[in-house]
C-alpha cells in the first residue's frame, strides 16, 4: 500500500475521546502519545509504513514515547480529552488543547 493511501486511510480514521476510553489501552501498555510538534497523522503514517528511523528519531527526541504512570494519574485527574489512531497493535494519541475539547 503506498504513502498516500496510508496516509488517507488513517487521516478517515481519526477519533476524539476522553481518558475513560483510552486508559484500557494504556492498562494494555499499548499508548504511544504524540508531543504537541509531532502531528498525530504524520506519526501514524510512519508507524504504519515501518519506518523505524524516523520512528527512533522522534523516540529518541520524545516527539513519541510510551504512556507511563504519571501521564495516567495527571490524565485520570484532568479529564482531558484526546485525538487517536490505532495503528496495530499500538494507539497513539495526542491530547488536545482544553479550548479544542468538547464536553
Amino acid at each position: 500500500m503506498d504513502a498516500d493511501l496510508i496516509r488517507h486511510k488513517l487521516e478517515m480514521e481519526i477519533e476524539e475521546a476522553g481518558w475513560s476510553l483510552i486508559a484500557p489501552h494504556f492498562a494494555r501498555d499499548v499508548l504511544v502519545l504524540c508531543g504537541d510538534e509531532l502531528p498525530l497523522l504524520d506519526a501514524a503514517v510512519a508507524m504504519a509504513l515501518n519506518d523505524a528511523a524516523t520512528v527512533g528519531s522522534w523516540l529518541a527526541s520524545g516527539a513519541l514515547r510510551k504512556a507511563n504512570d504519571t501521564d495516567a494519574m495527571v490524565f485520570a485527574d484532568g479529564s482531558p480529552r484526546f485525538r487517536f489512531l490505532i495503528v496495530a497493535p499500538f494507539v497513539l494519541a495526542n491530547v488536545l488543547p482544553a479550548e479544542t475539547s468538547e464536553c
